[in-house]
């Protein structure tokens, strides 16, 4: 049987051995683990400094995104512009022509637009799409016709081919070439008003105003009379 004193002994041992383990384990957490621990702190501030970097980056691209999409619908608009104007813009339209005319190597004989005519579209911010047919009188051969056929579809504002005709004499060809070009106009719209450009003088129009169709040059007869 263990006496009181041996128990008395056997428990301050215990004791002693229960406050070395205490003092090794505040040891191990000074020296190992708190030291693990402000690294971690300091890591998680590291890393939010850079999340807060990177959705600061991720912004700033955004917005660089919309600068670089807003960049690119105002260039689509610009080249819209150009293939289908807000306006007939027919002194254009002919300088356009005269351009494919010399290209080519052909002649020409007379240009004569129409009026414009509404498409069926559902326009936009009050602008129809309209078509403007206008023929060419064209005098060369079968090569002046095919270029400047080539050069219609290749030119910057839109234009169609609606149909061509001509008569062979001898080694020239008389080519009358119907063609369609567009513009967004208002309804009621018509030309813009006739400007004496110096381009139009002594051209083969036929008519003061070469900008108008035979039956508006009637019509304006009919109202002066």
């Amino acid at each position: 049987m263990i006496s009181p004193k041996k128990k008395r002994i056997a428990l301050i041992a215990h004791d002693n051995r229960k406050k070395d383990l205490l003092d090794w384990v505040k040891q191990y957490v000074n020296y190992l683990i708190f030291p693990l621990y402000d690294q971690l702190m300091a890591n998680r501030q590291i890393l939010s400094q850079k999340q807060a970097v990177l959705d600061e980056l991720t912004e700033l691209s955004k917005g660089s995104n919309l600068e670089n999409e807003e960049a690119r619908v105002d260039e689509l608009v610009s080249q819209m512009d150009e293939k289908i104007p807000d306006d007939t813009m027919l002194p254009l339209l002919y300088l356009d022509v005269l351009e494919m005319v010399g290209e080519s190597g052909a002649a020409l004989e007379s240009v004569d637009f129409n009026v414009p005519s509404k498409e069926n579209d559902p326009g936009y911010e009050g602008l129809f799409l309209n078509s403007i047919e206008f023929k060419v009188i064209l005098m060369g051969n079968y090569q002046n016709l095919d270029d400047f056929v080539g050069l219609v579809y290749e030119n910057t504002r839109k234009m169609d081919v609606v149909w061509i005709s001509y008569e062979k004499s001898e080694d020239t060809i008389r080519a009358t070439v119907n063609l369609k070009a567009y513009a967004f106009l208002r309804d009621g719209e018509n030309f813009t008003g006739f400007t004496d450009y110096e381009f139009i003088e002594d051209q083969p129009f036929g008519k003061d105003n070469p900008f108008v169709s035979g039956g508006q040059t009637q019509q304006a007869e009919e109202d002066e009379e």
